[in-house]
């Protein structure tokens, strides 16, 4: 879904749920690992992504960059699958790659590590949002991009997998 402020129409926002996100399984992905789709375990109606703990995982997906925005606002509906009993953190990394007009698709960036999501000690859905400038995740206004968000194994304290409900991009 797409969304265009009437305030502010330089503000677009995406919301990608789950169940429509990218399958990085292929070689043409930054990280070749997929973090697979499955039903909710505390809410049957609900499609999340689950990220391993052990192993860099991702999910991929591509959307035009409004002009003239200059900054990107990633916003993440996320949970400790299984309640940790104490606050936890989990990693995560941000790859970028611009598709430009007549030219080659070029490599991924090396990825931007994003903060660290802060998770209570129960299981309940989280919600957390950073904003950074295109510039500092190589993307380029105006043009289309693919992005990969992963969970990487280091930096987490959470043990077990992370569920992802939704990701929220808004350009400004």
């Amino acid at each position: 879904m797409v969304q265009v402020s009437k305030l502010r129409p330089t503000v677009v926002v995406y919301s990608l749920p789950a169940g429509v996100l990218d399958n990085p399984v292929s070689a043409d992905w930054a990280v070749n690992a997929l973090a697979p789709a499955a039903v909710d375990t505390l809410n049957s109606g609900l499609v999340c992504r689950r990220f391993d703990d052990v192993t860099e995982e991702g999910i991929g997906f591509f959307l035009p960059i409004p002009s003239p925005a200059s900054s990107i606002t990633i916003g993440l509906k996320s949970r400790a699958q299984t309640a940790p009993g104490t606050a936890k953190v989990v990693q995560t990394k941000l790859y970028t790659r611009t598709i430009l007009d007549n030219l080659a698709v070029p490599a991924w960036t090396s990825g931007t590590l994003l903060d660290l999501i802060d998770l209570p000690a129960n299981a309940f859905w989280q919600y957390n949002a950073q904003t950074i400038a295109l510039t500092t995740v190589g993307l380029v206004a105006g043009k289309l991009a693919q992005f990969e968000l992963t969970r990487i194994p280091t930096g987490n304290t959470l043990v077990g997998d992370w569920s992802l409900l939704e990701v929220g991009i808004l350009f400004s």
